[in-house]
């Protein structure tokens, strides 16, 4: 079972969109309004045989508006180009070599191949080198993936950290639970889900510091998040509408745009800010019944999206960075989400992508 995790993609600074999930990565430039059809398309793709072929003529039907270049990342790593997007890859040697889209192309990458960058034909990729991209779709000019340091890839695939996500025994450590062999889980990721409940979310009003197409940013900010420019030329500082603060990416590959407060449970539906419209409902599929009805809440505040636990049973735990031991935090007790921070309910994990 092969999966990009183990591939640091970071973003290039730019127009367009980069997606990634467990089986490619994607860049897309596009006039006019997102392809969604497209990305749809893209995000079910779930390593199924020879996906590359199949998705090569697709593509030669879209409009000339828009082009693409998908990277599949497998044993055997093939590029499929369409419109004016470069692949530009770097081998053991050293030597950069590229190829442009035009009508159509698939590119079968030799094992050599160290890096790749997928980006606009009109321009060099310039890498935003504090990024890397999970899972989801971020705005973006291109991506860089770091296939191998060096040493041959190998039938295995890319290892991944194996998860042990937390047991609640009663007591206020943690004990930790081993998975199955992965091997013998099939896990189907799910596309990005709508929100069901309370529609757009309510715009808030926030200072940030602006890029010169207007888009508000934190104060810290190095990149705009909306369209990845430079900030450090730019002193404009002034209030505007909050951008998404970054994505929960629930372990079975689901994600939420953190735009809007959310109450997260087994039936959260149920809660009176749930209900008056004030949060959405994040609802947790949990047939070991470890996860309460309204568990917790990620509540956001200005710049920051602040994790509460809500007198759950079991607990809400906080893992910062995906590293080191978890936490249990105490009820109301408010903690600020930081990049890469796990939070657990039950025996179900999120992931915090900061935008």
């Amino acid at each position: 079972m092969n999966t990009t995790s183990s591939f640091p993609t970071r973003i290039c600074i730019g127009d367009g969109l980069v997606l990634r999930n467990d089986h490619l990565v994607a860049y897309i430039s596009y006039s006019g309004e997102p392809p969604a059809e497209l990305l749809e398309r893209l995000e079910s793709i779930n390593g199924e045989p020879a996906p590359s072929s199949s998705l090569l003529r697709y593509l030669q039907a879209l409009p000339s508006t828009t082009s693409v270049a998908v990277a599949f990342l497998q044993l055997e790593v093939d590029v499929v180009m369409v419109g004016g997007v470069r692949l530009s890859y770097r081998d053991e040697d050293r030597v950069v070599r590229q190829e442009d889209g035009g009508p159509a192309q698939l590119v079968a990458l030799p094992e050599s191949v160290l890096s790749l960058v997928l980006h606009s034909a009109e321009a060099p990729p310039e890498v935003n080198t504090t990024s890397n991209l999970l899972l989801g779709t971020v705005p973006g000019g291109g991506a860089e993936v770091t296939l191998r340091t060096g040493e041959p890839r190998t039938s295995s695939g890319p290892v991944e950290a194996e998860r042990t996500p937390p047991v609640d025994d009663g007591r206020d450590r943690l004990n930790l639970l081993t998975l199955d062999d992965p091997e013998e889980i099939e896990v189907q990721p799910l596309p990005y889900r709508e929100h069901a409940t309370s529609g757009r979310p309510k715009e808030a009003i926030v200072e940030g510091l602006a890029c010169n197409q207007g888009h508000i940013n934190r104060l810290s900010a190095s990149y705009c998040s909306s369209c990845g420019r430079r900030l450090q030329d730019t002193l404009s500082v002034r209030k505007g509408v909050r951008p998404p603060l970054g994505t929960l990416i629930l372990d079975d590959g689901s994600t939420f745009s953190v735009d809007r407060d959310y109450v997260a449970g087994r039936a959260p539906q149920q809660d009176d800010r749930v209900t008056n419209g004030a949060a959405e409902a994040l609802a947790i599929e949990d047939p070991d019944r470890e996860i309460s009805r309204i568990h917790a809440e990620i509540r956001l505040d200005k710049w920051d999206a602040l994790l509460i636990d809500r007198h759950s049973a079991n607990g809400t735990y906080l893992r910062r960075g995906g590293t080191g031991g978890w936490l249990r935090l105490n009820p109301l007790e408010w903690h600020r989400l930081s990049d890469g921070d796990e939070v657990a309910l039950g025996q179900r994990v999120l992931v915090f992508q900061e935008r």
